[in-house]
């Protein structure tokens, strides 16, 4: 519970420093409280995004809930992906096995791995950082 707390207290009031000029500002302060979970194109995925592309060129961070049965299919990225399970299960999808996350394990993804995963025990939530935040 104490990592849990620690995670959603650090989405709750975010400090990014050396942005860069072309940003326009040295850090961002999102609270993560106020902000609503916005629906996502896959069923029973909804998102929360803390630090996106138009604040930050380095990396994207997302506050990500699934329910119960959700799934997010096989997939590429052009980028890193690392995922932390701040509660619940999942259960991360590779082309060839499948590894069950618990509360507090981190995930890795580099890029152009073909992942997904699936929530099957109930709900669960994680951070998920992607970077860099735009690729050309």
């Amino acid at each position: 519970m104490a990592v849990f707390t620690l995670a959603l207290n650090y989405a709750a009031a975010l400090y990014i420093d050396e942005i860069g000029d072309d940003m326009g500002q040295d850090y961002v302060i999102k609270r993560s409280t106020a902000m609503d979970f916005q629906e996502t194109r896959r069923t029973g995925v909804r998102e929360k995004k803390l630090v996106t592309s138009d604040e930050c060129l380095y990396q994207n961070l997302i506050l990500i809930d699934m329910e119960k049965g959700a799934e997010v299919e096989l997939h590429k990225i052009h980028c890193s992906e690392t995922i932390f399970l701040l509660d619940g299960e999942l259960e991360i999808i590779f082309a060839d096995e499948n590894v069950r996350l618990k509360s507090g394990d981190c995930c890795y993804f580099k890029p152009g791995s073909l992942h997904g995963m699936r929530c099957s025990d109930g709900p669960a939530r994680f951070l998920a950082v992607f970077s860099p935040s735009k690729i050309d």
